[in-house]
């Protein structure tokens, strides 16, 4: 039987491989893209693009997300809370909207698939803050 101080020896080692292993990626998760979600706003009225636009725009300053270009192919905005800071493309037309990653600072620890939870949390926000004023559409 081993002797307890190289049982520990051998444990330690394993116990902080496992925590990086498991607590670098526990935050960690799929990017959130929002692909076509539809535009459903109140009964009997029917979009413009430019009414999608504007609501959108409504959306971003309530979640305190910044319009950093609007192009002819959507809106880039980018949102910046607890030092750290990403930037989405939102793509629409008067019947769907896309929201799309562009780019994140470090901290978010995109690695081209999976991002902090943070940046997902952010996107799910504003695609609820982005739907409610496609409602107020009249």
């Amino acid at each position: 039987m081993p002797h307890r101080s190289n049982l520990s020896a051998l444990v330690a080692p394993m116990l902080l491989v496992v925590g990086l292993v498991f607590g670098c990626g526990a935050n960690l998760a799929p990017v959130l893209q929002v692909d076509n979600a539809p535009v459903a706003p109140a009964a009997g009225v029917d979009p413009t693009r430019e009414l999608v636009h504007d609501a959108i725009v409504r959306a971003l300053a309530a979640r305190t997300w910044s319009v950093v270009e609007d192009r002819a192919d959507g809106i880039v905005a980018e949102v910046s809370s607890g030092g750290h800071t990403a930037s989405v493309l939102v793509q629409y037309d008067a019947r769907s909207y896309s929201i799309h990653y562009v780019s994140s600072s470090v901290g978010l620890k995109y690695d081209g698939e999976r991002i902090h939870r943070r940046y997902n949390h952010w996107v799910d926000r504003l695609r609820t803050s982005i739907d409610q004023e496609l409602r107020q559409i009249h």
